[in-house]
């Protein structure tokens, strides 16, 4: 006897997508039909075109011979992370880059199981044990893909309703201390190319983004002040500039309206810096740093010569002072000397 074939998830779309040369919201003049039948998922595109969802649902139930049954009770997690994929896919390509490992790994350890028998119990094991290797966020990820997932395919009737669409994810981000020494900085300035020294040196010395600093323009420097809006937050961002600073823009030629141009006289990629600041650190022979310790240096630097948080606060763009904490880290030495400035007082009086 044949095996019955079930018919599951009907929804209907619109596919959209982001012109590159415009940057703008592109949507397809049709409506698109997905259903399943078994693990396999069929697309269908409406034909004639038709701007009404009602009359596209109607031919997808006419193409399918009536109302489709549910197939959730065969799903299996491959088919639910492999739904999520193909969404991402064609609505955020950019988010599917960076998730795409997370949906391959859930898949290579889960895919062969149903979806109502993986377990809540299960899932909190195995990120107990990934936090023994991976990092915080890292793991934060991978349960949040998952959670993502399995809601995603309830919503389209693909699944009946598990535990796992109430798993609670508790982010526990691990700060990072790392900064910068001044002779491992020197190094990495005489391993760089010379048009990223100027770059990396005024990181060093402003704590300025990266993604801000690739951007910024000859007009954003004011006097002895760097005034513009800063991508993250969206605030106005003042950073005063201190006469290296100063120094350094005076040392960049100005070929146009950007301080670190690229080709076609735009922006530098990020990519392309990170890439060379990486060689730079390889040849200077220098392990575990990023290049957004220089901000953190920085930051660090100011702690230790007295700057209260809320100065620290606005030079680095932060509208709180419970940030800094990540920032700033006193140097032992520093603390030391502190220390015994305040025993010696006590021992005087």
């Amino acid at each position: 006897m044949a095996e019955e074939k079930r018919v599951a998830g009907p929804h209907v779309f619109k596919r959209r997508w982001k012109n590159p040369t415009t940057g703008e919201i592109v949507e397809s003049p049709w409506y698109f039909l997905c259903y399943y039948v078994g693990s396999r998922r069929i697309v269908r595109r409406t034909n004639p075109a038709t701007d009404s969802k009602r009359l596209a649902t109607e031919q997808l139930r006419a193409a399918l011979g009536g109302k489709p049954t549910t197939g959730a009770a065969t799903a299996s997690v491959a088919d639910v992370l492999d739904e999520y994929a193909k969404h991402l896919q064609a609505a955020s390509p950019s988010t599917w880059l960076r998730c795409g490992s997370r949906v391959r790994w859930w898949r290579e350890r889960y895919g062969d199981w149903r979806a109502d028998e993986l377990t809540l119990l299960e899932v909190e094991a195995a990120a107990a044990g990934l936090r023994e290797t991976l990092s915080s966020s890292t793991v934060y990820g991978l349960l949040t893909l998952l959670r993502a997932a399995f809601r995603r395919a309830l919503k389209l009737r693909f699944i009946h309703a598990t535990e796992l669409q109430q798993i609670e994810i508790a982010y526990r981000p691990s700060v990072r201390k790392t900064v910068w020494t001044d002779q491992e900085f020197i190094r990495l300035i005489q391993h760089a190319p010379p048009w990223s020294r100027p770059l990396f040196s005024l990181l060093r010395e402003t704590g300025i983004r990266i993604g801000d600093a690739l951007t910024l323009r000859w007009e954003d420097v004011s006097g002895t002040e760097i005034r513009r809006v800063q991508q993250k937050a969206g605030d106005e961002l003042h950073i005063p500039l201190s006469a290296a600073s100063l120094e350094i823009l005076r040392s960049i030629p100005r070929l146009g309206p950007w301080v670190f141009p690229g080709l076609k006289n735009q922006p530098r990629l990020y990519r392309n810096v990170l890439r060379v600041f990486h060689s730079a650190m390889k040849r200077a022979g220098i392990s575990g740093k990023t290049i957004h310790d220089l901000r953190r240096s920085l930051a660090s630097d100011l702690t230790n010569s007295g700057a209260s948080d809320r100065q620290i606060a606005a030079l680095l763009g932060q509208k709180t002072t419970s940030i800094v904490g990540r920032y700033a880290h006193a140097e032992l030495g520093a603390l030391r000397e502190s220390l015994e400035r305040v025993r010696s007082r006590k021992t005087a009086t």
